[in-house]
């Protein structure tokens, strides 16, 4: 797991948002296409046909976002192991947080899908997975800035210190540029 968060980590930015954002510009090309296409032209798309085009979404947006936790885990993995021992905040919490998001994404992707095949209403249970998801997620991105500033800083930090690492991550295609070049020189310190 190090050498590949050590990988990632050493990637320069425009490296990471072209791995973050190519995908989606490609999805969105061909998502316009397949709904553009003469065939479909003023009729309702049927479900079958919705149904396939969904699924390859989900498959791309599930690459897509196992992608940015991979940025995101690279960054609060080498952060955590430059910070200092007695400030270092365990990683487990942060794993479960990381594996639970990526198994939602896969999860409801299927929900989604097999629920518009079949024209049924989501489960409630979609909800609150939904909801422990985004929670699971705002705790990477946390982990990972406050991580980030801990280690450059060699001291505890409040949210306001690592609130804009937070934002930029958050918001990734801009924030990436900002962010990574301080990963650079933290992967670069061994």
């Amino acid at each position: 797991m190090m050498r590949f968060a050590e990988f990632i980590s050493r990637r320069k930015a425009w490296q990471i948002f072209a791995a973050l954002v190519a995908p989606m510009v490609i999805a969105q090309v061909y998502l316009a296409a397949a709904i553009s296409s003469p065939s479909g032209m003023g009729q309702p798309p049927d479900t079958a046909a919705l149904a396939e085009l969904s699924r390859r979404m989900m498959i791309v947006t599930f690459l897509v976002f196992s992608l940015f936790l991979s940025w995101l885990i690279s960054i609060g993995w080498v952060s955590n192991n430059r910070v200092d021992a007695t400030l270092r905040p365990r990683k487990r919490w942060y794993f479960a947080a990381a594996i639970y998001s990526v198994a939602y994404i896969g999860l409801a992707g299927y929900f989604f899908v097999a629920f518009l095949e079949t024209e049924r209403d989501l489960p409630a249970i979609v909800v609150a997975m939904h909801l422990l998801a985004t929670v699971a997620i705002f705790y990477v991105l946390g982990f990972s800035s406050k991580n980030l500033i801990m280690a450059e800083r060699q001291a505890p930090v409040s949210f306001f210190d690592y609130s804009g690492p937070f934002f930029l991550m958050w918001f990734f295609p801009l924030g990436v540029w900002f962010v990574q070049p301080r990963v650079n020189k933290l992967a670069a310190v061994t």
